[in-house]
């Protein structure tokens, strides 16, 4: 597979990607984001609203993440330059009567918060918002150390079942839907993943039962953020068990056997999908 291309489609920069829980992100909360390899200060003021902002502060390259919320604004740890929240300097503390440069400004990444999750777009975002898949509860973040196409491929070994053992699958089919995404069924899961967009694992039981979705933050090469929720209703302790035991299971000799030859399955597979969603995604 070109590489090149499935790395533009995976990490679309006209795409939304959801990179915290709304309930993760408390009002006079800041915390630090890594998207597509930028790092990111992703902060709620004290009235609710959300802002995703370079985590560099303009004077001095301070982390902005490293500084703290008051009320409407974000202060720089470092001298204490105070920042509104549209990104412009309002306040200098070494000089208390001068009014700011509007040019001290920081670099704001378009942002939405929908469907229970705080989503931030790299670039210029070619929809107004994220898809969303409504019905689900977000139950957790989860960093691993697997790169998106790696990641995709091994939720396919995350049980269903409360307190099964994460398992490879023997058997795993790929095929694609109507509408261009990829559906890929196992013994005990069928599973549909969506590209570039809102890059998401639905997986359902046999019988048509709703499980969980799976979406994925690019964040640095070789590693991605996994946004994790449960249909409404579902046992989310028991979920939470199975995504602690799944980032502990994919270490294991079996699984990274199996992960690479179901990868080369899924890189064989993937160019019809990502052919099918190059229209449209550029603005």
């Amino acid at each position: 597979m070109d590489s090149d291309v499935s790395t533009l489609q995976l990490r679309n920069p006209w795409s939304w990607y959801p990179v915290v829980a709304s309930a993760d992100l408390k009002p006079g909360t800041v915390l630090p984001v890594v998207l597509n390899g930028e790092r990111l200060a992703v902060w709620r003021s004290g009235n609710g609203k959300v802002n995703a902002w370079s985590d560099r502060c303009p004077h001095r390259g301070m982390r902005l993440s490293f500084g703290a919320v008051h009320g409407e604004t974000l202060i720089c740890p470092y001298h204490g330059w105070t920042f509104g929240d549209d990104a412009h300097c309002v306040r200098i503390p070494a000089h208390p009567n001068m009014i700011p440069s509007r040019a001290a400004r920081a670099r704001l990444f378009p942002i939405a918060e929908v469907d229970g999750h705080v989503w931030v777009c790299s670039g210029e975002p070619s929809r107004t918002e994220p898809d969303v898949k409504s019905g689900y509860v977000p139950v957790r973040t989860l960093h691993i150390q697997l790169s998106m196409e790696q990641a995709i491929v091994a939720f396919l070994t995350l049980p269903c079942a409360s307190g099964a053992k994460v398992r490879p699958p023997e058997h795993i089919e790929w095929t694609t839907s109507e509408t261009g995404a990829m559906v890929v069924r196992s013994e005990t899961l069928i599973a549909t993943f969506a590209l570039p967009s809102s890059i998401f694992c639905e997986a359902t039981t046999e019988n048509g039962g709703s499980a969980y979705l799976i979406r994925l933050q690019p964040t640095e090469p070789g590693c991605c953020a996994v946004q994790a929720s449960i249909a409404a209703g579902g046992d989310a302790v028991a979920f939470n068990r199975a995504l602690v035991a799944f980032r502990s299971g994919i270490v294991q000799d079996e699984i990274r056997v199996w992960l690479n030859s179901a990868l080369s399955k899924f890189e064989a597979a993937v160019p019809v999908l990502l052919d099918g969603l190059t229209q449209g995604e550029a603005p």
